[in-house]
């Protein structure tokens, strides 16, 4: 019985991962509010269930994210940037010093990322400069650092608040 509610409550995860997903596809301009917001619920099962569980749902959401939104580049954003929940959980246990530095890796090479695929993939000629792949790719650090620091308190509110209001705690009891 335990494995069917957290499975359960993994594909309700999914499933509401994509409908955020898709609502930021449709709405263009909150497309990484959608992500951000989708990798919260990753966050929430890494939390609860551990991160093999998050992992799965984060593939499950990712494949048909990439496979059903309109909008590929909302679904090749969350694929590179949700999995940073459960990244973040493994960096939490090392040294502060090497948990930075990972961190900074991470944020480093996903950013990179990101700009290679919106250059070679989703636009069509050109881009303007190389000045403004470089402010992009800064506003992409800054972006991640935000989200790192939007999940701290996340974290906090979640075991404080939200686990308790949602009554998750009893559900797996």
């Amino acid at each position: 019985m335990k494995k069917t509610k957290q499975l359960t409550f993994c594909a309700l995860m999914s499933a509401l991962g994509v409908v955020i997903l898709l609502i930021g596809s449709l709405l263009e301009v909150f497309d990484l509010c959608a992500v951000l917001l989708s990798a919260t619920l990753i966050f929430i099962v890494c939390e609860e269930l551990g991160g093999a569980r998050a992992f799965a749902t984060y593939v499950v959401c990712a494949v048909i994210a990439l496979l059903l939104l309109p909008s590929k580049l909302v679904g090749t954003e969350y694929a590179i940037f949700a999995i940073y929940p459960i990244l973040r959980g493994i960096f939490e246990k090392r040294p502060r010093a090497v948990c930075i530095t990972l961190k900074a890796l991470y944020m480093l090479a996903s950013a990179t990322l990101a700009l290679v695929l919106i250059r070679l993939i989703f636009t069509t000629g050109d881009l303007d400069s190389d000045i403004i792949q470089i402010v992009t790719w800064l506003i992409g650090i800054l972006c991640l650092i935000l989200a790192d620091i939007f999940l701290k308190r996340f974290s906090r509110y979640y075991h404080a608040r939200l686990r308790k209001l949602l009554r998750i705690d009893k559900f797996f009891d």
